[in-house]
């Protein structure tokens, strides 16, 4: 239908669903989920978060996760990373690419987040106003 705007689902149940989950969910479990959301129909997905485990301990296993999970061509699968740290290890993380095709993409997003997370305190976020700039 013609002059209706675009809609674009991104399922977020894997970074932010799972953060109030108990971080005791077994990886394999994590990776069902994700392989099974892959099956949906759904054009971008939210494979988790790079952030400190001492924060959210239920991405402590994100490692793990991006390496086990089988993603499907045509999902972009995204990720968050608060800090410089997260996003290194995202950047190096050997599972981001497979095949020579890139299957993780950074949230675009996120700055405004940590910005607003950085007003109160470093918190969950751990980072600072400068990186966030």
């Amino acid at each position: 239908m013609s002059g209706y705007p675009k809609i674009l689902h991104t399922e977020e149940g894997m970074r932010d669903g799972l953060q109030i989950e108990s971080p005791d969910i077994p990886v394999s479990d994590k990776i069902r989920l994700i392989d099974a959301l892959s099956e949906t129909g759904l054009k971008e997905i939210a494979v988790g978060s790079f952030v400190s485990p001492k924060w959210t301990p239920q991405m402590a296993c994100i490692d793990e996760l991006v390496r086990g999970f089988h993603p499907k061509p045509g999902i972009r699968y995204t990720y968050t990373a608060l800090n410089e740290k997260g996003l290194e290890r995202a950047r190096i993380h050997p599972s981001a690419q497979r095949a020579g095709q890139r299957i993780l993409d950074p949230v675009r997003h996120v700055r405004r987040f940590r910005t607003t997370q950085q007003q109160s305190h470093a918190g969950p976020a751990d980072c600072s106003l400068a990186w966030a700039d």
